[in-house]
């Protein structure tokens, strides 16, 4: 009887260790991508930095760049260039405004009128990489910051420049 009782006790504590170890995948992680400053300039009224997004294939992971870049101008910034700061400083706003986010952040959404990707989408050797099953990608993107600025104050999420 006392055995059968152990072997019960182990058995659930051990079916309890594998449901919680499971590794998170980062693609489970909404916006998963890493922002890198490059010394190169962008025209006026622009940034142009390199993006780094993960994917299940090389192409997955590359489509993410123009969502993501977008959303690092507006919530993370660019570490190591004049557009250090993110657009959007309040950390509530993104939920606060969720609906017109979601909208803006959809397939074929209005962020893509902001963001082109440099050189055409060619990526170099360096910047495939293989991160255990996912592919990491770095691309090289420029986003129109002044009329991404200008959409955001149109729409009351920040405030106008100098106001």
């Amino acid at each position: 009887m006392e055995t059968k009782y152990y072997i019960k006790i182990v058995g659930v504590l051990a079916l309890f260790l594998l449901m919680n170890c499971k590794a998170k995948n980062v693609l489970d992680v909404p916006n998963s991508y890493e922002v890198e400053s490059i010394s190169l300039v962008g025209a006026d009224g622009t940034v142009l930095f390199k993006i780094w997004c993960y994917g299940i294939t090389f192409n997955d992971a590359q489509l993410k760049a123009k969502k993501n870049a977008v959303h690092a101008i507006l919530f993370r910034g660019v570490p190591g260039s004049n557009f250090a700061d993110p657009m959007i400083t309040d950390p509530e706003t993104e939920n606060k405004f969720s609906a017109y986010f979601s909208n803006f952040f959809s397939e074929n959404g209005n962020y893509l009128k902001y963001v082109t990707i440099s050189n055409e989408g060619s990526i170099g050797a360096g910047d495939r990489l293989r991160v255990g099953n996912l592919y990491k990608v770095g691309t090289i993107v420029q986003v129109n910051f002044t009329t991404l600025r200008k959409e955001m104050e149109q729409q009351g999420i920040i405030r106008k420049f100098g106001l």
